[in-house]
Formats: C-alpha cells, sequence, structure tokens
C-alpha cells in the first residue's frame, strides 16, 4: 500500500554455487511476515502469493539489467527472451516459514559460512584428478565425478567474490539506517 508507505524488512545473502560446484546464482532471503506503516503500527501479513513472487522477482531483476544496459541491443534481446522463456516468473523457493529468531540467523549463517565444497566431499587427489562427490538435488541420488586439477581449481575459483564485494545486504526495517527505530516500535508490540 503505497498511502501507508509500509515498510519490510528483508536479509538477503547471495549464494554463487549448487552442490555440483556449477555457477548458480541465487539469493537467500528471509522477509518479515509484516510491515511498518507510515504511523509506526505493524500490519501483519503471512501470505505472499507465489505467483506475486516469482513475477515481481522476475521483473526487479530484469528491469535493472535494463537499466544497466539502456541501448544495448543484446540486453534488450536477452531480456525479451527471458520474459518468453519463463512466463510465469523467474524461480522462487517460498516455502519455508522461519518460527524464531534463532533459526533465521542459523538459516543466513549457513550459507555465509559455507565453502563451494566441504572437505570430506573430496575423495581423491592424485596430482592430475581430483574426485569428489554430491547429492543431487533432483533424484536425491549420490553422483561422483572426477576432473582434471585445473578444471576442479577453476570450478572452486569462480566462486570466491571480488574484494569488498557484499555479500549480505540488510534492507528496509533490517537496515542500517531504520534497524535501532524499527526494534523500539517493535518492542512495543511485544507482549
Amino acid at each position: 500500500s503505497k498511502k501507508r508507505n509500509l515498510t519490510v524488512g528483508v536479509i538477503t545473502v547471495i549464494h554463487t554455487f549448487g552442490r555440483d560446484l556449477k555457477f548458480n546464482p541465487h539469493i537467500h532471503a528471509l522477509v518479515t511476515e509484516g510491515a511498518l506503516d507510515n504511523r509506526n503500527e505493524w500490519v501483519s501479513s503471512e501470505y505472499i502469493p507465489y505467483d506475486f513472487l516469482r513475477k515481481s522477482w522476475q521483473k526487479v531483476v530484469l528491469d535493472l539489467l535494463k537499466t544497466w544496459f539502456p541501448s544495448n541491443q543484446k540486453v534488450i534481446h536477452l531480456i525479451n527472451e527471458l520474459y518468453r522463456r519463463y512466463s510465469n516468473g523467474f524461480y522462487v523457493n517460498a516455502e519455508k516459514k522461519m518460527k524464531d529468531a534463532k533459526g533465521a540467523a542459523k538459516y543466513i549463517g549457513r550459507y555465509l559460512a559455507r565453502p563451494a565444497i566441504a572437505e570430506y566431499r573430496i575423495e581423491e587427489y592424485d596430482g592430475r584428478v581430483v574426485r569428489f562427490w554430491y547429492e543431487d538435488h533432483q533424484t536425491g541420488k549420490r553422483v561422483d565425478e572426477s576432473l582434471p586439477v585445473y578444471e576442479f581449481l577453476f570450478k572452486l575459483i569462480q566462486h570466491i567474490s571480488p574484494k569488498h564485494f557484499r555479500m549480505v545486504g540488510r534492507f528496509g526495517l533490517y537496515s542500517r539506517r531504520t534497524y535501532e527505530k524499527a526494534k523500539v516500535v517493535l518492542s512495543l508490540y511485544a507482549f
């Protein structure tokens, strides 16, 4: 509601890899189930339609591309192609509901401290080939893979973020600018 000037809280973590070490950029986000309005009143909202999330996420991402590359015909063609190919919007997994703040912190922390591959999944290195395994997301089955060492290293190195790149974002009620105010206002609603 634009009239009420609702402000939600969002924490995001950028994650660049999948279990198989491929480049799979995606964002994990925690979103408050409600918002503060312009009178500092809490407005509860427990449900956001899944279709809306998919379409709005697609629009935000593609609008940013359009802003960053306004006259690049290849980008404009790509944007049009992505709208055509993903007519239902981009993939969004919004099934999990956090029960408490500790669980939410644990969820976000899991993605911050996680390397692209855990050491225990690397089974063998003979100086030329690295053998490792991962669990396939679709089937839930173990997949064994062997790669030449330089290909394996490339798969790891591509996930190292540039110096000073922020992997975590805090927005709205969680931003540094409004967090203290939000904390005071929200404490009035806790019984």
